[in-house]
């Protein structure tokens, strides 16, 4: 069963959150801030190969297309009794961290003294309030079968018996993952998360700063969390019993094979320089913690203006960290790779942030748009463009022409956000009169769009380019 979440009755939003500056309400955030730590995006660079393995089995999943897929499903064990039991919840506010583990916060739909809220509240918290019901989160017990197997591009998937769950898997690529639900898993969605617009739009600037808060005493910060990072998650697939299994880069001198028993000991087999993982809870889903298999979010970024109007001095340090992908995954041809930039040389010290798209999208809105105070993009925007290849520099480009190509970028009251651009249609076998007389219309609407979608690749050229 899903978790009851309080929608409370309906509330304008604008007079429960307290303008910025405010000095009403009470505080439950302490410490310092430092605009640095959340005025800067992370750098992006591609490399000719990513070892970490939390970084390899998240990319590796992320064109199943199910959202982000963390490599550490259990999560933060910090987190609060009540909300571990429950993997993660719709609502949740955080970051995923360079582990692949995301980071919980506190939720926007709890109470402050819920106990399901963490240690710290952003400044001044009131929970989203509004008119609609439970009705508006969508639920299926049984989303993802008992038995099913999710591998990465290039695995081949031979499925020997259900009954206990056996299966073989071989794969030439230089690295990948599988992950296996042996009980399956739940699926739990908001519907329309756009009605949180206006409540994130005047909050956001406070969760960067209790996200980034600096201990007084030691001088030092609990969280890094850059512009970009800052998550609320709008859907959750959840499990009790889940396997995975992650290569990481390695030189094709041959196939890889290994197999998964769910009956053996070990569950995975022939499985020498793979990192495995095995979870089974033999009592059901609500009596045992669950794990939070596959996470959705709105991804949310503070623009310029605000940036600047709340910065703030402090002594702490602040490291800002990059994120990495492969410049490719498969032996090209020299003359293609040559078209594209070197990879860099990245400092083993600098921590490296899981690879997300919406981190680009969250730079190209922003650029876009510069007078934007917020900025948010929702993993639909990304996964509605995949082609199912594994994630590399190449495929980024790619996946980015897609994305400007079908979606455009608008304001929304000073929020920058984007829009998906209506199908082409084809035109009438018989041409209307009003296109005869005014034949030049339909190419200026193209042209005008084609010149939007340019000016946003090129700014997504610049990023990735460093």
């Amino acid at each position: 069963m899903p978790r009851d979440y309080n929608f409370h009755e309906h509330t304008d939003v604008r007079a429960e959150s307290v303008v910025e500056g405010s000095s009403t309400g009470h505080a439950t955030m302490v410490g310092s801030y430092r605009e640095p730590s959340y005025a800067t995006f992370p750098k992006y660079s591609s490399v000719s190969n990513s070892f970490g393995v939390p970084q390899i089995y998240c990319r590796s999943l992320l064109p199943a297309g199910n959202g982000f897929a963390p490599s550490n499903i259990t999560g933060d064990v910090r987190r609060p009794e009540e909300h571990f039991s429950l993997g993660a919840c719709i609502g949740d506010v955080g970051y995923v961290d360079e582990y692949g583990a995301f980071v919980y916060c506190f939720n926007i739909f709890c109470e402050r003294d819920d106990e399901i809220q963490g240690m710290d509240l952003p400044l001044d918290f009131v929970p989203f309030r509004s008119s609609f019901s439970p009705e508006y989160v969508t639920y299926c017990q049984d989303y993802h079968r008992p038995g099913t197997i999710i591998a990465s591009e290039g695995v081949r998937v031979s499925r020997i018996s259900d009954s206990p769950l056996k299966a073989n898997f071989t794969s030439s690529m230089s690295e990948g993952a599988v992950l296996i639900l042996p009980s399956g898993a739940s699926r739990e969605d908001l519907v329309y998360p756009q009605r949180l617009y206006d409540y994130v739009k005047l909050n956001t600037m406070r969760w960067y700063q209790l996200c980034n808060k600096v201990d007084d005493e030691k001088g030092t910060r609990a969280h890094n969390v850059p512009n970009g990072t800052l998550r609320l998650v709008t859907g959750v697939d959840r499990a009790s019993s889940w396997a995975t299994a992650t290569f990481p880069y390695r030189r094709m001198d041959g196939p890889l094979s290994f197999q998964y028993c769910e009956d053996s000991d070990p569950t995975w087999i022939n499985a020498a320089g793979l990192s495995t993982l095995y979870r089974h809870n033999k009592e059901s889903s609500m009596d045992g913690s669950l794990g939070a298999v596959f996470l959705r979010f709105m991804s949310i970024s503070v623009g310029s203006t605000r940036r600047t109007r709340n910065s703030s001095a402090s002594s702490a340090s602040v490291v800002i960290p990059r994120y990495v992908l492969p410049t490719v995954q498969k032996p090209m041809n020299r003359s293609v790779f040559s078209r594209f930039r070197r990879p860099v040389k990245i400092s083993p010290c600098l921590p490296e942030f899981i690879f997300d798209p919406s981190i680009i999208l969250l730079q190209v809105l922003l650029r876009m748009h510069t007078t934007a105070s917020v900025a948010i993009v929702f993993d639909s925007v990304w996964r509605a463009d995949l082609s199912h290849q594994q994630m590399s520099h190449l495929e980024l480009v790619a996946l980015m022409h897609r994305i400007l190509k079908h979606n455009r970028v608008v304001d929304v009251d000073g929020m920058a956000t984007f829009a998906r651009r209506p199908p082409d249609k084809k035109p009438p076998s018989s041409t209307p009169l009003w296109m005869k007389l005014v034949p030049c219309i339909r190419f200026r609407s193209k042209h005008t769009a084609g010149k939007a979608e340019g000016a946003a690749l090129k700014e997504v050229l610049n990023i990735i380019s460093g």
